[in-house]
């Protein structure tokens, strides 16, 4: 919040792409075969008119598989500034990249929105997944995002799953991936591990 009270989100925003792009293959173990890198974009950086082309120069500068790339914006940032996020986002998948709608549901957004961005994913705000196994209208809204998202050609991916009794559920419901420490606690990249060691 202070980062983005002060405009400094655009700059922290280039400084994760930058970082990311020029070390694409030494961020996780499998290195090379890293099939994807998802980056969050914060709500300042759709108004940087250049960083779309800093991501097209970074990605031809270091020779990467644009496909391997998927950007992630918030509902609420998207839905705010429903403009600039369509922009970019064409321009985006345009490059070859895939887009993800982060944290859906968390807003007050109607799933009107949906029919009206070219998405390749949406992620399902992990409050609903955290109380799905005690709270029925979590579950009843998980399955209708999936549907929704599946009925609009996108994969649907659950954020915030903690147990294997989570994702059976959700595999149920027919949530394609999810994401949280059911599979992996967050740890340092390993171009970071190397230089700490």
């Amino acid at each position: 919040p202070a980062a983005e009270r002060y405009g400094l989100m655009p700059l922290i925003d280039r400084w994760v792409v930058e970082n990311a792009l020029g070390n694409l293959d030494r961020l996780h173990p499998d290195g090379r075969g890293l099939a994807t890198c998802a980056i969050n974009l914060s709500g300042g950086s759709l108004e940087d008119d250049e960083l779309f082309d800093r991501i097209e120069a970074l990605v031809g500068l270091y020779g990467i598989d644009p496909g391997r790339l998927v950007f992630e914006i918030t509902e609420t940032v998207a839905v705010r500034n429903f403009e600039a996020s369509s922009a970019l986002i064409a321009r985006l998948r345009a490059l070859g990249c895939r887009v993800a709608l982060d944290d859906f549901g968390a807003g007050m957004s109607s799933f009107g929105y949906l029919k009206n961005l070219a998405l390749d994913m949406l992620k399902i705000d992990g409050s609903f997944v955290q109380n799905m196994a005690s709270d029925r209208m979590s579950q009843s809204i998980i399955r209708a995002v999936t549907e929704i998202g599946h009925q609009q050609g996108m994969a649907v991916i659950a954020e915030w799953v903690s147990s294997r009794e989570m994702l059976d559920m959700l595999a149920g419901m027919g949530v394609d991936y999810a994401q949280g420490f059911a599979f992996h606690r967050p740890e340092r990249v390993v171009f970071q591990r190397q230089a700490h060691d």
